[in-house]
């Protein structure tokens, strides 16, 4: 079978999955940015080398390469907290940029004490990001600047009642990300990387209520290069939970004669160390090569709530350049 065969019969697998799930019943949520981070279950802190570094962690972009990256939610739509996100990242051997959109909004309906009536809560943000990133020795630094659009309605039926807020800020991110150890055949990637965001260290206030400061390390091994194990301690001093949260990942790329391309299939433990927000995350990407460095594919993640066993499917396009 040629290349071309591959290529759409992997594209005619995808649209397939995707309608099935498309038909699968929702329910409210939660997760993250990119298909190919949700399915290492969040940990990507210490690895950021592909277009969203921009919101994981902006030193990133000194490496990620140059790249589109389109991500739509299958399922949950307005009842899951990213609904839509593009980006693009350029990179030219020490330095780096990305912009992106991030589309997030959610939707609660409780019923009143007195069950007379229904009051249905909405929220939406929209985010418009830029960053960059320079790299000194092994050491890449990167900052991002994100400005927040935000707004809440609510609203009951019964008594005719509708409420609107609307906000605006600006909130910047720090990040570090360094690599380090043997260097693979390919002279591209080492070893060990370690990574560390600061998301909104100016502390931002929208709508009365302040953004709180995020302070995420992570760590990235691989002990073949076709091989990542991922690390990642969400919010490690404490300010949104009452202990840090831990995430896992596993991903695995392959290259066979017969596929063009490559196949990568992944894994992962999104907030190990707490139950109530425990998810097992999976999924898998393919990257068709096309001529000189450019590439088409697509990955696809989804998050399993151990607790609710709610289940989230997100699919990316990937077009690099």
């Amino acid at each position: 079978m040629n290349r071309r065969f591959h290529f759409f019969l992997a594209v005619f697998v995808t649209v397939v999955f995707a309608v099935i799930l498309l038909s699968s019943p929702f329910t409210s949520s939660f997760a993250c940015v990119g298909s190919r981070a949700l399915a290492l279950g969040g940990a990507f802190t210490g690895v950021a080398d592909d277009t969203s570094a921009t919101y994981w962690n902006p030193a990133g972009l000194a490496r990620a390469g140059s790249g589109i990256v389109t991500m739509h939610t299958l399922n949950l739509r307005h009842e899951f907290n990213y609904d839509d996100y593009i980006g693009v990242s350029f990179s030219r051997r020490r330095w780096g940029i990305g912009l992106e959109y991030v589309g997030k909004s959610m939707q609660i309906e409780r019923w009143r004490g007195d069950l007379s009536s229904k009051q249905i809560e909405g929220w939406e943000e929209d985010w418009l990001q830029i960053g960059g990133a320079f790299t000194w020795a092994y050491i890449s630094f990167g900052l991002n600047m994100r400005y927040i659009y935000s707004e809440n309605t609510k609203s009951i039926r019964e008594y005719s009642y509708y409420k609107e807020e609307k906000d605006s800020g600006l909130a910047l991110d720090f990040g570090v990300l360094a690599e380090f150890g043997p260097l693979f055949e390919q002279g591209t990637r080492r070893m060990f990387s370690a990574g560390m965001l600061i998301q909104n260290f100016n502390k931002p206030e929208l709508l009365g209520q302040e953004h709180i400061a995020n302070f995420r390390p992570g760590l990235g091994f691989r002990p073949v290069e076709n091989l990542l194990f991922s690390l990642e301690i969400y919010d490690a001093t404490r300010q949104c939970f009452h202990k840090p949260q831990i995430r896992t990942g596993l991903e695995w790329v392959i290259s066979h004669p017969d596929l063009p391309g490559e196949l990568a299939l992944r894994g992962g433990l999104y907030h190990v160390n707490e139950y109530s927000y425990r998810a097992y995350t999976g999924g898998f990407g393919y990257l068709y090569p096309l001529s000189g460095k450019k590439a088409l594919g697509f990955d696809y993640a989804f998050m399993m709530w151990i607790k609710t066993e709610i289940v989230v499917h997100l699919l990316s396009l990937v077009f690099r350049f």
